[in-house]
């Protein structure tokens, strides 16, 4: 029989060895936590710290308890006894969804990186909530942070020791040519013959002086001696820390700015060469030929003194080094075309795409529009008809879904219809705000749907919310449907090219689809174009069966979209005009156009095309707001004067109204869209039969 000396003696020694494992470990998994000492030479730190350049955190109790093959419980109790006696401490972070703690020596300091999250880190695209290094790393074959890199990272996830400071403020503007020159312009510095005959075609016959970054102010050879062309319609970007220039003209103002974006390439370029053991990153993009956007032109002066004029009289605007000019009317493109063939043949001439330009709205289009989101009187039926579209395109691609999503999305989508169904039975009003959270549920489960189909055809596809159209981002290349996945940029690409056939159906009959506030989509865009958006929304879902069979039978593919990084690193993908993907989205648009749908006109669902449907939409919109500025004979005195109801919408004197006044108003109102429902209804997108016959088999 062992002595109860023995049994302690044991115990002890027991709990002692198991103390030491855990403090041995808790001290190695610190040590390769730290962060690194970026002070030291890169050769230095691959050699004396190769076991640090991971993307391992302090240790956790879980991993403790792995380590000594312990019950977690058990573990537990060996931490606290080890933390009372000060031999470890302890601090909880956010960890994902949840909040983590990790231990490290008494005597040891807590890394600084675990002070910050990922939303104060350069790396964190907020676009798509994911780490632009990891990305970059695991697309170039290294083991990452696994969770980091599949999950999608909230801003309030503890940073990792990668972490590079986000710059405050990043985007300089200069309001002028000569602004921006004075400002980089460095008449100290002046290039040597080498360095000249290196980075120009045509070399200057005598030494000029350069041009610094604005941010790291080290010179930036592609500007060269003439900084206007040289930026242009293209992005110029500093080889040493990355940092973005773009040129702009605005219109309004009639004169050029330049837009400057601070990166922090250099950095990133370190921890990319230490994580790799060498390797260098890709750089970003900057464009390998300049030219300019002509926003006017006049074919009597020369094209010398032309150019000369949009540029400040203190620089130099050489031919030379231009490679294209983009005009904006077929007339100057005739005109240099025919001008440059002499002396400037290898010089491109782009004619640019003209933008649609809207109709004015009258101020009865305005007042009717207004009184329409105001009383609420139409917004159930927009929303009922938008929700009950979503579904028709659910039943479209029912053969190439999963069927468990399918399901789920249609049962909730159905629920969504009987919530708004129960408002309209109750004259309930739809707020922007809730129609906002039901669309957004109901097309979080649509796109979901979507997106497995689109990713087994090697597809990336993220939160559809977050990669929408980059129209906004000066420092995008020169390409078409940009966003930040390739499977966006398809879907972008479609919806795009039925945007457009719908802008050219509104000029063709007058319409304005700008300036227009919305039904359902009230205030995106600040109102201006929430109408377009209500209007196009159906025809906009009735490309998305189409265009996801030409994925799925690989007319289209991953490798036709391209890619480029610019802002953060971040990858932007785009379509390249007349590429294979374009002229297939080209294709696959026009028979999108022609594609046969159930719709209502006059009041009755039949048989019609997407295309024509428009149309119809188009003038059965133009026709309801006419009524309502002009059959509506109810008048209401505000302030000893005499309005129409539209009037008083349009001048927005709402808040006005009485709540007997107001109910006047809805009810003459409601008289007449009743009336208007023989000609009037929101667009319908039906595919073969009433959708209220679909029967969902599989």
């Amino acid at each position: 029989m062992v002595s109860s000396q023995n049994k302690d003696g044991k115990k002890t020694a027991f709990s002692a060895k198991v103390e030491n494992a855990i403090l041995n470990f808790i001290r190695e998994r610190a040590l390769q936590a730290m962060p690194l000492d970026l002070t030291k030479e890169d050769s230095v730190i691959l050699e004396q710290f190769s076991s640090r350049i991971n993307t391992l955190f302090p240790a956790t109790k879980m991993e403790i308890a792995k380590i000594v093959n312990l019950h977690e419980s058990t573990t537990s109790d060996f931490l606290e006894k080890l933390r009372r006696s000060k031999k470890v401490k302890s601090r909880l972070f956010m960890w994902f969804n949840k909040k983590i703690r990790f231990y490290i020596p008494y005597d040891m300091s807590w890394p600084r990186y675990l002070e910050w999250t990922c939303k104060n880190c350069e790396n964190w695209n907020r676009f798509n909530r994911s780490c632009t290094f990891y990305q970059d790393l695991a697309m170039k074959g290294f083991t990452v942070d696994e969770q980091r890199y599949v999950k999608q990272i909230k801003p309030k996830l503890t940073a990792c020791k990668w972490r590079i400071p986000r710059t405050k403020n990043p985007i300089k503007t200069f309001h002028s040519i000569q602004e921006f020159a004075e400002e980089i312009y460095d008449s100290n510095m002046w290039w040597k013959e080498n360095d000249m005959n290196n980075n120009y075609l045509h070399s200057p016959q005598v030494p000029l002086s350069a041009y610094r970054c604005y941010f790291c102010k080290k010179p930036i050879p592609q500007f060269g001696w003439g900084v206007l062309p040289l930026i242009g319609s293209s992005l110029t970007s500093c080889y040493y820390c990355g940092s973005f220039y773009k040129l702009f003209f605005d219109q309004t103002e009639e004169k050029y700015y330049v837009k400057a974006s601070k990166e922090k390439f250099r950095e990133y370029s370190r921890n990319y060469r230490l994580f790799t053991g060498g390797e260098d990153p890709v750089r970003g993009y900057s464009s390998v030929n300049y030219g300019l956007s002509l926003y006017d032109f006049n074919d009597e002066v020369d094209l010398h003194d032309e150019i000369y004029a949009f540029t400040s009289f203190n620089l130099f605007a050489y031919y030379n080094q231009l490679k294209y000019l983009v005009v904006r009317k077929e007339e100057y493109y005739d005109v240099l075309q025919a001008k440059l063939a002499a002396h400037y043949s290898d010089m491109n001439i782009i004619l640019a795409k003209e933008q649609p330009v809207s109709a004015k709205p009258t101020k009865q289009q305005i007042g009717a529009t207004r009184l329409l989101q105001k009383t609420g009187v139409l917004s159930t039926n927009y929303a009922i008809e938008l929700l009950w579209n979503r579904l028709a395109v659910l039943n479209e691609i029912s053969d190439l879904a999963n069927k468990r999503k399918l399901l789920l999305a249609r049962e909730i989508t159905t629920e969504l219809i009987t919530k708004i169904q129960q408002m309209k039975k109750n004259k309930q009003i739809l707020t922007s705000n809730i129609w906002n959270t039901i669309d957004g549920q109901a097309a979080n489960y649509m796109w979901a749907v979507i997106k497995e189909i689109m990713e087994k055809q090697g597809f990336e596809m993220p939160n559809r919310s977050r990669s929408r159209h980059l129209e906004n981002d000066p420092f995008k290349p020169w390409s078409f449907f940009q966003s930040y996945s390739n499977g966006n940029t398809v879907i972008n690409g479609s919806f795009r090219m039925i945007s457009d056939l719908y802008l050219e159906k509104c000029i063709e009959q007058g319409f304005p689809w700008k300036g227009l506030e919305g039904i359902c989509h009230r205030n995106t865009h600040g109102g201006e174009i929430g109408l377009k958006l209500d209007n196009e929304e159906g025809p906009k879902l009735g490309t998305l069966s189409q265009t996801l069979r030409m994925i799925v039978d690989e007319r289209i593919k991953p490798e036709m979209i391209f890619s480029e990084r610019l802002r953060k690193r971040i990858p932007v993908f785009y379509v390249k005009e007349q590429s294979q993907a374009y002229v297939e989205m080209e294709d696959n648009c026009q028979k999108i156009g022609e594609l046969k749908i159930r719709s209502v006109i006059y009041g009755k669902e039949q048989e019609t095309t997407i295309s024509k449907a428009m149309d119809y939409n188009i003038a059965s919109m133009n026709k309801l707001l006419e009524d309502i500025a002009w059959k509506d004979d109810t008048v209401i005195t505000l302030e000893g004067k005499k309005y129409a109801p539209w009037a008083i919408a349009a001048e927005n004197k709402w808040a006005a109204l009485t709540r007997k006044q107001l109910t006047i108003i809805s009810s003459s109102l409601s008289e007449i869209i009743k009336d208007a429902g023989e000609y009037f209804a929101p667009f319908r997108l039906r595919f073969g039969s009433s959708l209220e016959e679909f029967d969902f088999k599989f």
